[in-house]
């Protein structure tokens, strides 16, 4: 028989206490009778081995990349990539760049908004940029507009600081909403797993149904099992091609009672909680 590579939990910390294993059902478990005939024919082990995979050689192709360099007579700091972004995001606000910045070093987050403060955080200059901005020390008119901004940018006293600042000002509040909303969300869903009668009862066959398979085994005998288990149901194999253990306890739930199977039209806001 194969095993059903649960992940049991120990006695102690099932007895005494409140829990889908100690509870009340009005399905007892002791009325659920399992189809070991047909468990023995999904489940047994067979000799048989499966042909091995055969493993194709992997191919790695690797990317060289040119770097032609151009005698350019303006001054660059920025990278063309860098600098292309930060053109494109300047061009939102179709106001000179110092005035964006002297809008950074004020705390004027109304003039942002939250997209662009996301925006602009992703934009700001790493490291070895942030030395080079720091050393330039030339004519600011000769720097293209993107040069100019964040140099005038990395100048501001704490301006990564203030602008997460101003990013948590602007969305502070529509944050807590939909914290609110969240917690609601899933109260109710934790709830309706506590009520919810027909799930326990499939909870329960699935234990019963694993301690058969483990019957012998160090995982045998289980009171209980964590519900990340319930996972590897679909990984326990049958003998029968496309069938597995999860294909098995469905068939017995149905033949016990086919309302059992009904349990998801309990759990309205499980889908909403689990986003």
């Amino acid at each position: 028989m194969r095993n059903f590579n649960w992940d049991a939990i120990p006695r102690q910390s099932v007895l005494g206490k409140k829990n889908v294993w100690t509870s009340q059902s009005q399905r007892p478990m002791v009325d659920f009778q399992l189809d070991t005939q047909r468990m023995e024919e999904m489940f047994s082990r067979s000799d048989t081995q499966l042909p091995l995979r055969k493993t194709g050689s992997v191919k790695k192709t690797v990317r060289g990349l040119s770097l032609s360099t151009q005698g350019l007579q303006r001054v660059l700091i920025l990278n063309s990539k860098k600098s292309m972004n930060v053109g494109i995001f300047l061009k939102q606000f179709k106001r000179p760049v110092r005035d964006i910045v002297d809008d950074v070093r004020r705390g004027n987050w109304l003039r942002f908004g939250a997209g662009k403060l996301k925006e602009l955080c992703k934009l700001l200059p790493d490291e070895g940029e942030v030395k080079k901005l720091w050393s330039f020390s030339g004519d600011l008119t000769q720097l293209c507009e993107p040069d100019l901004f964040m140099v005038l940018l990395v100048k501001v006293p704490g301006y990564e600081e203030r602008l997460r600042t101003l990013m948590l000002r602007e969305e502070f509040f529509p944050l807590m909403d939909e914290l609110k909303h969240s917690i609601a969300v899933m109260t109710k869903a934790a709830n309706e797993l506590l009520v919810c009668d027909d799930l326990h009862s499939i909870i329960r066959l699935v234990l019963k149904a694993g301690n058969y398979m483990n019957a012998g085994g160090y995982a045998g005998s289980a009171i209980g099992f964590r519900m990340a288990s319930l996972l590897k149901l679909a990984d326990t194999k049958a003998n029968k091609p496309g069938m597995n253990l999860l294909h098995y306890v469905t068939m017995q739930a149905q033949e016990i009672d086919v309302a059992l199977l009904n349990f998801p039209e309990q759990l309205q806001h499980i889908g909403m909680a689990a986003r």
